[in-house]
């Protein structure tokens, strides 16, 4: 009987041992030496010039910004709305933008994300988009009067999504 226990104990301790081998993190890195000015000539960096690269996040994305309410920096004083009620939102970019389409339109703070106010594929074809109603409901619990920003995100075609803050 006592020999039973040791075999059942050593096959549980080997089982345990593989399984942690066989699933240990592993790490995509690259090492660096500690001389590494000798090693300089053998470590190759890649630097894109920002004119010829496709993915330039300035070319994807081409001023996509907030037209309504206004961007950050445009007004001096705050715009104030009441919870409960319907802003109207739009956006613009330039001609070159990659920007296709709004995803979303989402309230937030300097703590981060408080509620997603519009989920919805807002189409953008051209520079500007249609006028969209958006109603401004703050989740129950928050202080209000408080300050606020609008974000969004837009899709592209083929790449990243592009933000917006007001």
């Amino acid at each position: 009987m006592s020999s039973w226990n040791v075999k059942f104990t050593f096959m549980i301790l080997l089982l345990t041992i593989f399984m942690f081998v066989y699933y240990l993190p592993v790490t995509n890195g690259i090492v660096i030496p500690k001389d590494f000015t000798k090693h300089q000539a053998k470590l190759k960096i890649l630097q894109r010039a920002s004119e010829d690269d496709p993915y330039d996040i300035k070319k994807v994305c081409g001023g996509f910004r907030f037209k309504s309410p206004p961007a950050n920096g445009t007004n001096d004083e705050p715009l104030f709305f009441k919870n409960g009620t319907y802003i109207t939102c739009s956006w613009e970019k330039e001609p070159s933008s990659q920007v296709n389409k709004v995803l979303d339109v989402e309230l937030f703070t300097n703590e981060g994300l408080k509620a997603i106010l519009l989920s919805k594929e807002i189409p953008m074809p051209s520079t500007q988009s249609e006028d969209v109603q958006v109603f401004l409901n703050v989740p129950p619990g928050m202080m209000l009067p408080q300050k606020f920003l609008l974000r969004s995100f837009a899709g592209t075609v083929n790449g990243p999504h592009c933000t917006a803050y007001t």
